[in-house]
C-alpha cells in the first residue's frame, strides 16, 4: 500500500502481484516465427517460414510516446503489445525478441541509451507475459550485429527498412539459422587479411561480420544507410566476378 497526497486529497494505492498459471502453447516456431525489432517510436514484425524464407513485414507505430504521463504511456504500451500478440495468433506462429541480458555493444549516447534501455525492459516484459497468457511460444536469441547482418546480406534482395530487416535476422536466429558471409564479401576480406585487428577472438560466431563492419568503415562509408550498403556490395560483386588470376591486391593498397 502506498499513501500519496492526489489534488489536495490523501489517496491510497494498492500494488498487486499474482502469478500466471501456465498455459497451453499453441502457436509454436514448427511453421515459422515472427521477429520483433524494437526502437523507441515503434516496432518491426517480419514473418519467416519454417525454411526461413522472408514472407511478410507489418511495424506498429508508437506515435508520440515520451510525451505521455507514466500511466498512460505504460498502458498505451500494453494497448501496442497487444496488437504484437495478435500478429502473431494470426499468423499462427511463435515470436522472436532480443534477449536484453547480453551487454549492448553499441551506444546512442547516455541519455538515449538508459531511455531505450528502461522501454526495452518494460515493454519486452509486458509482452513476454501477454505470450505465456495467450499461448504464443516466445524466444530470446542474441542481439549482436541484428541490424548489420540485414544490411549487409538483405537488403540488396528486399526494399524494406533496416528496422524490418534487423527483425528478419531475429526471426532466422530464433529458427536456429546461421548468417554465412556471402562470397563477395569473402573474397574482399581475403584480400585485406589480417591488416584489421579486431577485439573479437576468431572463434566468436561474429567476428567474421565484425571484420566486415571494419572494412566497409575504412572504405568510406559512414552512415551505413541501406542504399550505401547496397552500393558497395555491388562493387564488391562486380570485381569479384571480373577477377582473374593476375588480379592485383588493391584492396589491401587502397587500405
Amino acid at each position: 500500500m502506498i499513501r500519496r497526497v492526489h489534488n489536495g486529497a490523501i489517496r491510497y494505492f494498492a500494488h498487486v502481484s499474482y502469478e500466471i498459471p501456465d498455459e497451453e502453447l499453441i502457436h509454436g516456431l514448427e511453421k515459422g516465427a515472427i521477429g520483433l525489432d524494437m526502437n523507441y517510436t515503434f516496432v518491426s514484425l517480419s514473418n519467416a517460414d519454417e525454411d526461413g524464407n522472408f514472407i511478410s513485414y507489418h511495424e506498429r507505430d508508437f506515435g508520440n510516446l515520451h510525451s505521455y504521463r507514466k500511466n498512460k504511456r505504460t498502458d498505451y504500451i500494453s494497448y501496442k503489445m497487444d496488437k504484437v500478440v495478435n500478429y502473431c495468433i494470426n499468423k499462427g506462429k511463435g515470436l522472436v525478441i532480443e534477449d536484453l541480458s547480453f551487454e549492448q555493444e553499441f551506444s546512442y549516447g547516455k541519455k538515449r541509451n538508459k531511455k531505450l534501455s528502461n522501454f526495452k525492459t518494460s515493454a519486452l516484459d509486458l509482452l513476454e507475459r501477454k505470450c505465456i497468457k495467450r499461448g504464443v511460444v516466445i524466444k530470446k536469441v542474441h542481439p549482436a550485429y541484428t541490424s548489420l547482418i540485414g544490411k549487409y546480406k538483405y537488403s540488396r534482395l528486399y526494399n524494406v527498412s533496416t528496422h524490418v530487416l534487423a527483425s528478419y535476422v531475429i526471426a532466422r536466429k530464433g529458427l536456429g539459422f546461421k548468417e554465412a558471409l556471402p562470397a563477395c564479401y569473402k573474397w574482399s576480406r581475403a584480400q585485406v587479411g589480417d591488416m584489421i585487428k579486431l577485439r573479437l577472438k576468431p572463434r566468436n560466431p561474429y567476428y567474421n561480420w565484425a571484420k566486415l563492419h571494419d572494412f566497409v568503415k575504412q572504405s568510406g562509408i559512414k552512415s551505413f544507410k541501406t542504399a550505401d550498403v547496397m552500393r558497395i556490395t555491388l562493387q564488391m560483386m562486380h570485381v569479384l566476378n571480373s577477377v582473374t588470376s593476375e588480379q592485383h591486391d588493391n584492396l589491401s593498397a587502397d587500405l
